[in-house]
């Protein structure tokens, strides 16, 4: 192998190209650092100048599938392409039809599949390279636009006037889903409590802030009511949410980190985020990202408690 030879972008593109081809094999070209087809190397350079490509069958593109799939925190997705995959027919193409319904969805396959390709091959080129007794090397960088799929693919912007009245339904709805097992009289009782006092989405202390795609596709929203008391200045993230077909990119992190961006220019001192119900079960994800724990709220379901002989 010739030891100068490198792993660029372009040459790995090649040899992911030459992989995956099924109707031609294709070889190393280590002098000229290029992939060419098997029937136009020299025989007698074979296995010098020419090195046969990683193997990559059918079986390795659906254990591919199966691997992006399992990492996908979108619900909906998630849940079709498991379906698709256990069909057992025209799975290939159906998968691909699938994710490329949404272009953000897309995005991600496309990183996943170029992510784990890069690192097969990169592992690959040093085996070679560790068996002509030369140092193993690391490839380029070859980060992608899915890197920055939220910034590339969606807008955050403040909620337009004509925008409130439909943002305070769906307000209600995101509300209900938090609570899946509790009767639809006991979940008014919840929303009545957690919004008395509070000023409407329509209002001027209210803030929201509207998460879409590039194609103006509504995504989800923000609502924030801001309160005052002498020095004292502290913003409540009221409602935090996302459609559930645009889950699993991060829109929810992404649109609470503008809104303390926007919170820090207008020098608010605070930022509180609520939690209830499922919702609860990110607790650990906003901890991460910088929030700690401010107060508890504790509950008592009276009928069982005086069945376990409390009363």
């Amino acid at each position: 192998m010739n030891p100068s030879l490198r792993l660029t972008r372009e040459l790995i593109d090649q040899i992911v190209f030459g992989m995956e081809n099924q109707d031609r094999d294709y070889v190393l070209d280590t002098l000229e650092a290029t992939v060419i087809p098997a029937d136009q190397a020299e025989p007698e350079e074979l296995g010098d100048r020419y090195v046969d490509l990683p193997e990559w069958l059918s079986v390795d593109g659906y254990n591919l599938m199966e691997q992006f799939v399992a990492t996908l925190h979108n619900p909906i997705y998630r849940s079709r392409l498991r379906s698709i995959l256990a069909s057992g027919r025209g799975v290939f193409r159906q998968f691909k039809d699938t994710v490329r319904e949404r272009r953000e969805i897309e995005r991600l396959w496309f990183g996943f599949k170029e992510k784990a390709m890069r690192d097969l091959v990169t592992e690959w080129f040093n085996d070679l390279r560790e068996r002509e007794g030369l140092e193993r090397l690391e490839a380029e960088s070859t980060e992608t636009e899915t890197d920055q799929l939220v910034e590339l693919d969606f807008v955050f912007r403040p909620a337009d006037a004509d925008e409130l009245a439909a943002i305070a339904e769906l307000d209600r709805g995101a509300f209900d889903e938090v609570f899946p097992d509790a009767d639809e009289d006991t979940i008014g009782v919840y929303y009545q409590a957690s919004r008395d006092g509070l000023p409407a989405i329509p209002d001027p202390a209210s803030t929201v802030l509207v998460t879409e795609t590039q194609g103006g596709d509504f995504a989800g929203f923000l609502w924030a009511v801001t309160r005052r008391s002498g020095e004292a200045s502290i913003a409540y993230v009221v409602q935090l949410y996302t459609l559930p077909e645009f889950r699993g990119f991060g829109l929810a992190r992404e649109a609470l980190r503008r809104f303390c961006a926007r919170a820090h220019e207008l020098r608010l001192g605070e930022v509180h985020l609520s939690l209830a119900g499922s919702s609860l079960d990110l607790e650990a994800g906003f901890s991460g990202y910088g929030l700690s724990r401010h107060s508890v709220e504790l509950a008592l379901d009276v009928d069982r408690w005086h069945r376990s002989g409390n009363g």
